[in-house]
Parts: structure tokens; C-alpha cells; sequence
């Protein structure tokens, strides 16, 4: 057998094997100490239990930072946005949103997300569901919004207009609107979006 000198030289010597082996077994000892498995709450949680609908707006494709409330101040952005500092890098602009201080103390928003999808499917899919994509199972996994609508379904009111879970624009998306799965149909979301 005739081994090529260039394919020898990639090959880890004897004692450089031996002393990576011995730092990977010993860091598998170490990870219980810098990162703890069994973390707990200190206290049970006591929701407010004061949310009556659930909005989700979803803003598929590319769309323009300050339409997606991550907005970054460029040289091309208009004079007149006026951004201001709401806290840490959160930036508003007065001018799209002149009244957010008036809603922004009863509003949850979540700017941006983590995932390790490649493609706009199983993220649009995972950000709906807070599943990983398994089609064997997709059609039974219920939105979130789905669920919080079951859950808020016993506090609804005869005068409550709205559906108790709204979508916007997510039929334009390439998942479009993930149904309520295994629960009821009732508690489907309502989609509006602009033609």
C-alpha cells in the first residue's frame, strides 16, 4: 500500500490524538459544573391572567427594518423618522409610531428570534408553533395562538367582537396559518391580511 506524503502530513501525530482524546473526556466531566442541569423556579408562577385576545402578526419575506421594529439608522434613512431610544438597542421611530409610550407598558413584543432552520418553511413553521417541523405530525400541532385562544375561551364575553385569536398575513407566508391541530375548530385564527 503507498500512502502520498501530502495525506500523512494532515494526520494527527500519536501524542497530539492522545492529548485532544484526554481534553474532550475531561470537559464532559466539567460541563455538569459550568452549566447545571437541574435549574428550577424559585417560586410557583401566578399569571395576571388579563389578556383577552391574542394578536400575531407575521411579516414574511423581506421587508424593510423600520416596518419590522428592528429599526437601524443608516445614512438613506428619511430626516424625519425622528428614531428614538426606547431602551438598550431598541429604537422607535416617532413619525410610523407616535404613540407607541401610550400602548408600549401593555404590549409583549418579541423583536427577534433564534432558530436553526436554513429555509423560510420549517422557520415560518417553527415560529407559528414553537415545534420543530414533523410533517408526520403537522397537521395535529395547533398554533400558539390556537392555544391561548382555548385557554382564554371561559373568560370570553357575549359583547367580545373579535375572535379571541387574530393572524395578519399569514396566509402570505409559505406555511400560511397553522390551524388548531388536535384542538377544536373554534379556536382557529382568523387571517386578515391586505389583497
Amino acid at each position: 500500500m503507498i500512502i502520498k506524503k501530502e495525506t500523512t502530513e494532515y494526520l494527527p501525530r500519536r501524542r497530539v490524538f492522545l492529548k485532544l482524546g484526554g481534553m474532550a473526556l475531561a470537559s464532559t466531566f466539567v460541563g455538569g459544573f459550568a452549566m447545571p442541569l437541574k435549574v428550577r423556579a424559585a417560586g410557583k408562577a401566578n399569571p395576571r391572567r388579563n389578556a383577552r385576545y391574542v394578536l400575531f402578526i407575521e411579516l414574511p419575506g423581506a421587508i424593510s427594518p423600520p416596518d419590522s421594529w428592528d429599526f437601524k439608522e443608516t445614512k438613506e434613512t428619511p430626516k424625519d423618522f425622528f428614531p428614538e431610544k426606547v431602551f438598550s438597542e431598541f429604537y422607535v421611530s416617532k413619525t410610523l409610531f407616535p404613540n407607541y409610550d401610550k400602548w408600549m407598558t401593555r404590549a409583549s413584543l418579541v423583536r427577534s428570534m433564534r432558530a436553526n432552520e436554513l429555509v423560510h418553511f420549517p422557520g415560518q413553521y417553527h415560529t407559528q408553533t414553537g415545534r420543530n417541523l414533523n410533517v408526520a405530525v403537522a397537521k395535529e400541532i395547533p398554533a400558539f395562538g390556537s392555544i391561548i385562544a382555548s385557554e382564554l375561551e371561559k373568560e370570553r364575553r357575549e359583547s367580545d367582537v373579535l375572535p379571541t385569536y387574530v393572524s395578519f398575513n399569514l396566509s402570505r407566508g409559505r406555511v400560511g396559518g397553522v390551524g388548531s391541530g388536535f384542538l377544536p375548530a373554534q379556536f382557529s385564527g382568523l387571517d386578515l391580511f391586505r389583497v
